[in-house]
Formats: structure tokens, sequence, C-alpha cells
């Protein structure tokens, strides 16, 4: 008999059977958060310190490029996982795109909040220098604000 990880969602009261522990891409909370607007935070201070000037010099097509790959490739490491666990791709995909939006929509709260505050974008920036800084600055973000959010979560569960 195969032994299966049991998850109660709290707040709907719905519990879910799982091949392994998946609650690090299931659920998130305020700890999440706080943990994706720090790592953002810090991911942006990298940024405007190390990196602006590299993403700046980059034409926009590959900076695109980078930026939605990255994107895509998460996305199917994450449905991948989740699919293991829950056996349909439906439920993975949606798993994994729902934790995705989370920890990106704290990556762009945190990210475009601290480079208002510095000043590196304010409301008279033409659209494109706009774009090019946020799409940079996540990218960069996403190396810091992944492993506390997503890496923090997965340890506890275990």
């Amino acid at each position: 008999m195969k032994e299966y990880h049991v998850s109660h969602n709290k707040m709907t009261g719905e519990v879910f059977y799982d091949r392994f522990n998946i609650d690090f891409l299931r659920y998130f909370g305020v700890s999440s958060a706080i943990r994706a607007l720090a790592g953002s935070l810090v991911g942006t201070i990298v940024y405007i310190k190390y990196f602006a000037g590299f993403f700046y010099s980059l034409d926009m097509s590959t900076l695109y490029l980078l930026f939605l790959g990255g994107g895509f490739f998460w996305f199917i490491l994450t449905a991948a996982i989740a699919y293991v666990a829950v056996g349909s791709f439906e439920k993975g995909s949606r798993i994994a795109g729902r934790r995705g939006l989370f920890t990106f929509s704290m990556m762009l709260i945190g990210g475009i909040t601290l480079l208002f505050i510095s000043g590196i974008i304010t409301m008279d920036v033409p659209v494109y220098y706009f774009v090019k800084t946020i799409m940079g600055a996540v990218i960069v973000m996403s190396f810091l604000t992944v492993p506390l959010d997503y890496g923090y979560d997965y340890f506890k569960g275990r």
C-alpha cells in the first residue's frame, strides 16, 4: 500500500492526498509574503548596486528572452514537481501558476516600491526605460526571492 502525504487547507477545509509533500507549492501566507518581499528588496538593492548597467546595456529583445525564458523554465519545473505529486497535469499547472504568480507579485511590489524610493524610476521616465529597469530588476530579484520564499517553505515541510 502506497503512502500519501495528507495536506489540509485551513482556509477552505479541503483535504488533499499527494504522493509527497508539496505544501511549499500549494500554500502561501503572510510569512511567505514577508520572505518574498525581503528577498525582492535585497534583490533590488543588488540590482541597483551591481547589475543595473549590465541590464541597461542589453537589447530589449534579449531582455525579453531572459525574462520570459526564465519565467517559463520556472513554471515548467514547478509544474512538473506538482504533476508528479498530484498526478494531474491540469492540477499541477494550476498549483505552479498560482504559486509563481504570488511570488512574482511580491517581487513587483517590492521592486517597484524600492526603485521609486531610490529615484531610479520616476513618473517622467520613458516607458521603455521603466520596462527595462523592472525586467532587469525582476531577473536579479528572482535569484534571491525564490530561494527565500520557496526554499524556506520546502525545508520547513521536510
